[in-house]
């Protein structure tokens, strides 16, 4: 048996699948975890160190059992928008700084005001988080990390560099930086202008598919594997999510709720959003965009809750689901708006902020972390809102959510849709990633090649009509438009 190694570089932690190549069934996975860090109020970054710690685990984990002579190929995908600064050492200069990161709002604010001047065809507002907003925001702020940088990676990217030793990205990690424009496929001179940054501290663009480089001696030594074995570009954690879905169509859409949540539409020439409410993103195949409405915090919510009722345990969301499942909220007047760190679609406000509304002196931890759950569902109802409008076909759901068969069936109720579940125990991100792996080493010469070996979200859900949502969404909405000139 031959092998494709699948990473998966989250926000809260690596997931690491070992693939079969010839079937592409999941022999074995791992994970590893790593913290967030708030050194000052709005800001989140991450240490590129603790990510290859927790990377160099899990690759061990999964490897340990099986002849590793035989691993074909390693495929990397990673949380997308944030800002690794490499210096000429090779080595980061300062923390990075993660796409929940909300430091940059006056930079946000410049970028909007300078958007219609640019040539560059962008995919939507700018935002916090996003490199481009980060790396204005170190050019005024701290400019002597700009001078130290010599190459400027996202996430994913610098994993690949410690595997492989080269500078790459590729298309769909690059049209989230918002330095990347995505008609000419090429990184942005005038945006790049306006933040601060020379073009030779961007790496190369090269295909998702493209072999990069190959595992050096040095990392292969430290994770115990061969020298040499091929090294793909990867992808954006989303687009190798959807492409782990087999959802390359343009009639479907698939909701993944991970720490954030993501409404995602395969589109071939999908258009930008003229209002900004939405992003258009180069897919990880080529010729194909996605369409993609998003929200901050929601996984990050539920956590952020969890450890409020019990900052020294791990988050128990089994718990949480069992105690939401016993109330009512929304419909005994409380509700949850799950801005923590600020929202994108539609509000696209960086100084939007969480609200618990409506408490009274019955409610318990249980109608706070149904709140909570609902919040997140009448959320992501306003991207399906702005996305997807006019449909009332089957929605693929993906992510943590589908762990708690309670969450799963309350956001079918809030959003009257029927839902098709993924299977929570196959690592969809990383499947993409290993797919991306085996087209490029030659394994397959197309996606149709594939897709008949791609495992089938087989559990399916339908929406209890009798349950409606809609006066309590339509009050969630109400609230922020009340709420909004006090966030600040």
């Amino acid at each position: 048996m031959n092998y494709l190694l699948g990473i998966d570089l989250g926000t809260s932690s690596v997931k690491v699948g070992l693939f079969d190549s010839q079937t592409l069934t999941l022999v074995t996975s791992a994970s590893q975890a790593y913290p967030i860090h708030h050194p000052r109020p709005n800001f989140a970054e991450q240490h590129p160190e603790d990510w290859w710690t927790a990377v160099s685990k899990a690759v061990s984990q999964v490897t340990k059992l099986i002849d590793r002579s035989r691993i074909a190929g390693i495929g990397v995908d990673g949380q997308m928008h944030g800002v690794v600064c490499i210096g000429n050492s090779g080595e980061p200069i300062c923390p990075a700084i993660i796409w929940s990161d909300n430091r940059s709002t006056e930079s946000v604010a410049f970028l909007r005001q300078l958007q219609p001047q640019l040539t560059a065809v962008l995919p939507g507002p700018p935002s916090t988080g996003f490199a481009a907003s980060t790396l204005h925001w170190l050019s005024q702020n701290q400019p002597e990390i700009m001078r130290k940088t010599a190459v400027f990676l996202q996430p994913k990217d610098y994993i690949q560099y410690r595997l492989s030793g080269v500078f790459a990205t590729e298309p769909s990690d690059a049209s989230s930086s918002w330095l990347y424009d995505i008609e000419k496929q090429s990184w942005a001179s005038d945006v790049l202008e306006a933040c601060g940054i020379l073009s030779e501290q961007l790496p190369p663009i090269v295909s998702s598919t493209d072999v990069v480089g190959t595992l050096q001696r040095e990392t292969a030594v430290s994770l115990t594997l061969p020298e040499g074995i091929p090294i793909v570009a990867g992808a954006a954690d989303l687009a190798a999510q959807v492409l782990g879905h087999g959802v390359t169509e343009t009639s479907q859409t698939i909701v993944t709720v991970g720490s954030g949540g993501q409404v995602v539409v395969p589109q071939a020439n999908a258009a930008i959003d003229t209002h900004q409410r939405t992003y258009t993103f180069n897919h990880c195949l080529p010729n194909l965009r996605y369409k993609q409405a998003a929200i901050l915090s929601a996984g990050l919510s539920l956590n952020w809750f969890s450890q409020l009722l019990n900052p020294k345990q791990t988050p128990n969301f089994e718990h949480l689901s069992t105690m939401a499942s016993s109330v009512q909220a929304s419909q005994e007047g409380l509700f949850f708006l799950p801005y923590l760190s600020g929202e994108r679609t539609p509000l696209m406000n960086p100084n939007a902020s969480g609200v618990f509304f409506g408490l009274q002196a019955h409610h318990t931890q249980a109608h706070l972390a149904r709140a909570v759950m609902e919040g997140v569902g009448f959320a992501l109802m306003d991207c399906l809102n702005v996305i997807d409008s006019h449909s009332q076909d089957e929605i693929v759901l993906s992510g943590g959510i589908t762990k708690s068969p309670f969450w799963s069936q309350l956001v079918a109720n809030i959003w009257q849709r029927p839902l098709r579940l993924s299977d929570p125990t196959v690592p969809r991100a990383t499947l993409g990633s290993a797919l991306l792996a085996g087209l490029g080493v030659g394994l397959w010469s197309s996606i149709e090649e594939v897709r008949p070996l791609l495992p089938h979200q087989e559990q399916r859900l339908q929406p209890n009509t009798e349950k409606s949502y809609q006066s309590a969404y339509e009050k969630y909405g109400r609230l922020y438009q009340c709420l909004k000139d006090e966030m600040v």
